[in-house]
């Protein structure tokens, strides 16, 4: 399963839509709350915005790597901050996306990163 973990709706929807059709079980978090909530056992990988409305994603991060390290945590951000991304490696990230990003290349991370169940 797949957590989106993003704060503007429709690249949830994209995320989610393409995912789906991918054969992905889906499931979505608007913010650090809901995320928090969502976040089991089941999820296999998370696609985590850096900027949420309620948290910061590398405290988000930080918190599923510490629940479940083997779980794949994928940081997406609009923001070109290099000392970002050093910390999120830092702290268990396991792939970038940067905003905007082609779908192909979504779905081939995706696929690339999911665990076979």
């Amino acid at each position: 399963m797949i957590l989106v973990v993003e704060d503007e709706p429709m690249i949830r929807m994209v995320l989610r839509e393409v995912l789906s059709d991918d054969g992905f079980e889906v499931i979505e978090a608007k913010d650090g709350a809901e995320a928090r909530a969502r976040f089991g056992p089941d999820v296999d990988v998370v696609l985590l915005d850096i900027r949420l409305p309620d948290a910061d994603g590398l405290t988000l991060l930080k918190e599923f790597k510490q629940a479940r390290p083997t779980c794949v945590v994928v940081m997406m951000t609009g923001h070109g901050v290099h000392d970002i991304e050093e910390d999120a490696t830092r702290l268990g990230a396991d792939r970038f996306l940067h905003k905007p990003f082609d779908v192909d290349d979504l779905s081939l991370l995706v696929r690339e990163v999911t665990p076979v169940r």
